[in-house]
């Protein structure tokens, strides 16, 4: 399988968006499994998958228990490959670019949500534009043609030059414009929460033309709910790099396994508290978890993959995300 779609848009069959984007053609990519003594060939399966299936399935296929104490985002793909049993996804896809727009994917089902970021990232405009015009220079004199400024920039972001000097200007432009460590913090803290959402039926709008989230105002709100919990999730979870001095707090993997499924089991007794609407489901959790600290939002991520590992068929997932966090506020 391919990481992701090119970014020739001429090459992602049409799908909307490229390399690096969370629409279907940075996303849809083909996939191709062979083992003649175990899987049939000659068959094309349309069910969505990803990478963090591989796991899981390998784990099937081999008749091998999955680690335990280990939350895994991924299902176990065997009775699709060898027609039997029945497949059961239980947890929705989810494709998390921190610097993109939309930023956050979401795929259940047919339909797919896309949140976009708030948070508009600082960029060195003046310097992007000092490489841009430098790079311009030496590519025109290569080719011995004038470049349009979209092809620049699409070789300045997927070609290499043989020339160690352009070299070091394209990884200085790439640096600048896709990822800065010094935005991980804001990153960490959800990027300033989503300013808006979009939903596509996929069967019926593959290139992801309309959005309908006028038209499936419920189907929205439980999407919503289920995408700012993973990704508050993923978020929490995710280090810090570089950044030696903040060390994950020992809570999954480092206690009794027992004694953690009694404290979930305890949170849960929880009665939601009263400021919680959940129709304003991500302005509450944003606003609780801005005023929490490092510690109590690593606790957060790491109560929430182990609720998600012991309680995979969950109900109302988003009342049990908000008891977690309320109990997680708690701690010092």
């Amino acid at each position: 399988t391919s990481d992701h779609g090119s970014y020739r848009s001429d090459r992602n069959g049409d799908l909307r968006g490229d390399k690096g984007s969370n629409f279907q053609g940075g996303l849809r990519t083909p996939g191709i499994i062979y083992w003649p003594k175990v899987i049939k060939g000659g068959q094309t399966l349309s069910n969505p998958a990803g990478s963090v299936d591989l796991l899981p399935t390998l784990c099937g296929l081999l008749h091998i228990a999955p680690p335990k104490n280990v939350h895994l985002d991924g299902s176990n793909l065997t009775p699709l490959l060898t027609s039997k049993g029945k497949f059961h996804r239980k947890q929705s896809l989810f494709w998390h670019s921190p610097t993109g727009q939309p930023n956050v994917a979401l795929r259940k089902g047919d339909y797919t949500l896309l949140g976009y970021r708030k948070l508009q990232f600082k960029l060195d405009q003046k310097r992007i534009n000092e490489l841009v015009d430098e790079a311009k220079v030496f590519i025109e004199k290569d080719l011995g043609r004038i470049v349009s400024r979209k092809e620049l920039f699409s070789m300045l972001y997927n070609s290499k030059f043989k020339n160690k000097e352009s070299e070091k200007i394209r990884g200085e432009f790439v640096r600048l414009n896709q990822f800065q460590e010094s935005w991980i913090p804001e990153i960490k803290k959800g990027s300033g929460g989503f300013r808006k959402f979009e939903l596509y039926d996929l069967k019926n709008d593959p290139n992801q033309t309309k959005d309908i989230i006028d038209q499936k105002p419920e189907l929205f709100n439980e999407l919503k709910n289920e995408l700012i919990v993973l990704n508050r999730s993923v978020l929490s979870d995710a280090p810090y790099w570089g950044v030696k001095e903040i060390k994950q707090p020992k809570i999954s993997g480092n206690v009794d396994p027992d004694e953690l499924g009694r404290l979930l089991k305890k949170i849960d007794t929880k009665k939601l508290p009263n400021a919680y609407n959940p129709s304003a489901h991500q302005k509450y959790v944003d606003k609780r978890v801005e005023g929490m600290s490092l510690k109590q939002r690593q606790m957060l991520g790491r109560l929430w993959k182990e609720k998600q590992r012991i309680d995979p068929d969950m109900k109302n997932r988003g009342n049990s995300f908000i008891r977690i966090l309320e109990y997680s506020s708690g701690q010092d």
